[in-house]
Formats: structure tokens, C-alpha cells, sequence
């Protein structure tokens, strides 16, 4: 398990709500990639935690190279961990440790009279509005320091 490693958004970071794919490659003590004999589903274990709790994967799909693929769908932005097991031995860097991105910043916009002008030691507030990358507008929880707009 140790030779195995992980690679792609599901495991290195990806965005909530989206489908966040991962590519895991088998391989030998020599490196090379080695296909296993026994069907993914009796030798991975792949658990996704969350900010919600569990998440669901996709069934791992076997592509006969020594690389099996699957993807998960979190609902919620925040730190996730992925944990990933061949023969229950942890691979190459599990459990991997990442972020799922809610806002895009491409999309997010402020607001406000402080973005327009102002004097030296006034206050003059400026309202911050997260947006993720399918235009929908994040509540003011979603959002991480600053005065948030929701």
C-alpha cells in the first residue's frame, strides 16, 4: 500500500457542490503500476469526511492499467478528510488532509461606500458577497472573516 499513490481534486482539493474526481495508481516495489487481481471494491476502502459528516463515493472504477478512479460530491465547503486503504493499509499520504473551496473569488463581488471613497479615520463599511463557480450566492456563514453579505 505504501507504493500506491493518489492524485486529482478529490484528494488534493477541490470545490463544494461539485464532483471532485480522484485517480488512485497501483504499483509495485519496483514502481511500476501493477493492476490487482481482486475485484476495487474488496480492496479499497475510501472514507470522506466533512463538515456534514460522511461523504459518499462513487463506485471505483477498474481500468485494467493498475489505476482505479472514483469522485465524491461534498456539500459543504470546509476541511475534509479522505482516507484511503488498500488490504486496510493506508496508501502513499492517507489520510490526505484538504479544502474544499466554497466561494469563487472570479465571481464574488463587494459592495459599499468604503470601496468609493472616503477620509483618513473614518469608518465606512463595505459588504463582501461570496459567489460560488455556478453564479448562486453564498450565505454570510459560508464566508470567512470580513463583514459578510448574504
Amino acid at each position: 500500500a505504501s507504493n500506491t499513490h493518489a492524485s486529482g481534486p478529490g484528494v488534493e482539493g477541490g470545490f463544494a457542490r461539485k464532483r471532485n474526481p480522484f485517480v488512485t495508481t497501483t504499483k509495485n516495489t519496483l514502481g511500476e503500476q501493477l493492476p490487482l487481481k481482486d475485484a476495487p471494491q474488496d480492496a479499497f476502502k475510501v472514507a470522506v469526511h466533512g463538515p456534514a459528516g460522511e461523504v459518499p463515493i462513487e463506485d471505483i472504477q477498474n481500468h485494467n492499467d493498475g489505476t482505479y478512479s472514483s469522485a465524491y460530491t461534498p456539500e459543504k465547503h470546509g476541511d475534509y478528510e479522505v482516507d484511503i486503504k488498500l488490504y486496510d493499509a493506508p496508501i502513499h499520504g492517507s489520510p490526505f488532509h484538504l479544502v474544499m473551496e466554497g466561494a469563487n473569488a472570479g465571481y464574488s463581488y463587494a459592495e459599499g461606500p468604503g470601496l468609493v471613497g472616503g477620509k483618513t479615520g473614518w469608518d465606512l463599511a463595505f459588504t463582501i458577497f461570496g459567489v460560488d463557480a455556478d453564479g448562486n450566492r453564498l450565505a454570510s456563514e459560508a464566508l470567512r472573516g470580513g463583514e459578510c453579505g448574504g
